[in-house]
C-alpha cells in the first residue's frame, strides 16, 4: 500500500496536471512525525510559475481560527464572559433590528428582544449575515445596502472603509433572526476583531503579531504583506465551470478588493494571507494544547471552551446537517459516519474560500494543512485529502 504523502501526490497531480487547480501543497504531522509534506503544480499558470515552498496564500476564513484565539486570550484575563453583550464594548450594537422581508424596497424590521451576546459572535449565532445571498435573504439585502451608504458617507470608494468604521457600519445593519436562535455564517469574526481593538488599545493587526504570530514565529502570518511577501503572494483564481482551466481573479474583484489596505479594515473572518509552514507552526501549537516551542499561547481549559460543540436547537439543526456542530470559531466532528469520513469525534478545524483546509485531531495527536488558491472550488477535494489522511493511519 502506497504511503500516504505517495497517495496525496498522486490526488494532487490528478487536478493540478489538467489544470483544474493550479497548484496545492499540504501538511500532515503526527506526534511531531511529519507524514506527508507535498507541494506540486504552479503558483502561476500565466507566467509559468512553479508553486515553490515559501508561497504565501490568502487563506480567507481560515482567518477566523486565528481571530477566535486572540478573543479567548481577552477571556482568559476576565476582561469579557460568553454573556458579555457586545454592546458593552461597542454601544451602537446596543438596539439591534431583526428583518422579517421586504415591502417593495421599504424593509420590515421589529426591535431584537435579545441583545447579542459575545457567545452569539463566538459560535455564528448572532444574526448578522455576510451579504452573500442578497436576492433570497433579507438581511443579507439590508446589509449590502447599508454598507455602500457607510462607503457614500465617508465618500470611500468600495471596500476601503476601515475595521472601526466598518464595523460601525455592521451595526446599522438588521438581524436574520433574534440572536441565538439559529446558526448563520457572517461578520461575527470581523467585529471580534474589532472587539480586540477595543479591549486591548492596539490595531487588530498589531494585538495578533503581538500575541500569536511572534511567540509562535509566524513571520509570513499577515494583514498587510510587504512588497517582497506580495510578490510570492499566489494568484487568487476562480472555477467558472467544473472540469474546465480556472480564470485568474482580478485585483479589483470583490473577493480581493477589501484585502492589503495601509490603515484599512482588518478582516478577522477572512483577511489574512499565509504560508503551508506558518499555519502549520499554528497547528502545531493547537495541537500541543495551546503551547508552541516554550510559548504558550492560550491555556488547556480554555481551549478545550473552544474546540468542543457549543450549538443546540435549530442552530445545531442548521449547522450538523454533514455530521459536525460547532465550537468557538471552528466545526467540530460530532458524527463521522454522517460525515462520511474516517476520522474523529473531536476534530476540529475550518476552511476558506480559495479551497485552503485545517484539522486538528486531538484522539490521533495530529493536524493537517492544506493550501491552494481556488475560489468557487467544485471538487470534492478536502473531502478526498480527509479520507487519504485517515485511510494511511495505521
Amino acid at each position: 500500500m502506497k504511503p500516504m504523502e505517495e497517495n496525496l501526490k498522486d490526488l494532487f497531480m490528478k487536478y493540478t496536471t489538467d489544470g483544474r487547480i493550479p497548484g496545492i501543497s499540504a501538511q500532515v504531522v503526527q506526534r511531531g512525525e511529519t507524514l506527508a509534506h507535498v507541494v506540486t503544480g504552479l503558483a502561476d499558470k500565466e507566467a509559468g510559475k512553479v508553486l515553490k515552498e515559501d508561497a504565501l496564500f490568502r487563506i480567507y476564513s481560515m482567518s477566523k481560527v486565528i481571530t477566535i484565539l486572540g478573543a479567548m486570550q481577552l477571556f482568559e484575563k476576565g476582561l469579557f464572559t460568553l454573556e458579555t453583550p457586545l454592546s458593552d464594548f461597542i454601544p451602537s450594537f446596543r438596539r439591534m433590528n431583526v428583518i422579517t422581508g421586504y415591502d417593495q424596497d421599504i424593509p420590515l424590521l421589529k426591535p431584537a428582544v435579545q441583545p447579542i451576546l459575545m457567545k452569539h459572535l463566538l459560535t455564528m449565532t448572532s444574526g448578522i449575515p455576510y451579504g452573500f445571498n442578497p436576492g433570497s435573504l433579507p438581511a443579507d439585502r439590508f446589509l449590502l445596502n447599508r454598507i455602500g451608504e457607510a462607503e457614500k458617507e465617508k465618500s470611500a470608494p468600495q471596500g476601503s472603509l476601515n475595521t472601526r468604521d466598518y464595523i460601525e457600519a455592521l451595526a446599522g445593519t438588521a438581524l436574520a433572526f433574534e440572536p441565538g436562535d439559529d446558526f448563520l455564517y457572517g461578520y461575527n469574526h470581523d467585529i471580534l476583531g474589532r472587539v480586540i481593538e477595543v479591549l486591548s488599545g492596539e490595531s487588530f493587526g498589531s494585538y495578533l503579531k503581538k500575541n500569536i504570530f511572534d511567540p509562535l514565529e509566524m513571520k509570513e502570518t499577515t494583514f498587510l504583506p510587504d512588497k517582497e511577501q506580495a510578490e510570492r503572494l499566489v494568484p487568487l483564481y476562480r472555477t467558472v465551470k467544473a472540469g474546465e482551466a480556472p480564470v485568474r481573479v482580478a485585483q479589483d474583484d470583490p473577493l480581493t478588493s477589501f484585502l492589503f489596505k495601509k490603515g484599512g479594515f482588518e478582516s478577522g473572518g477572512g483577511g489574512l494571507i499565509s504560508s503551508l509552514g506558518d499555519y502549520s507552526r499554528y497547528c502545531e501549537a493547537l495541537l500541543k494544547e495551546g503551547s508552541f516551542d516554550g510559548h504558550r499561547i492560550i491555556g488547556r481549559k480554555t481551549l478545550n471552551l473552544i474546540n468542543r460543540n457549543h450549538l443546540t436547537g435549530k442552530a445545531l439543526a442548521t449547522m450538523s446537517g454533514d455530521g459536525y456542530g460547532y465550537g468557538l470559531g471552528v466545526r467540530v466532528m460530532m458524527n463521522p459516519s454522517l460525515a462520511g469520513i474516517p476520522g474523529s469525534r473531536g476534530e476540529y478545524g475550518w476552511s476558506g474560500a480559495a479551497a485552503t483546509w485545517m484539522c486538528i485531531d486531538p484522539a490521533e495527536e495530529l493536524y493537517a494543512v492544506m493550501m491552494l488558491q481556488l475560489a468557487d472550488c467544485p471538487y470534492p477535494l478536502q473531502r478526498e485529502f480527509a479520507q487519504i489522511l485517515y485511510g494511511a493511519l495505521a
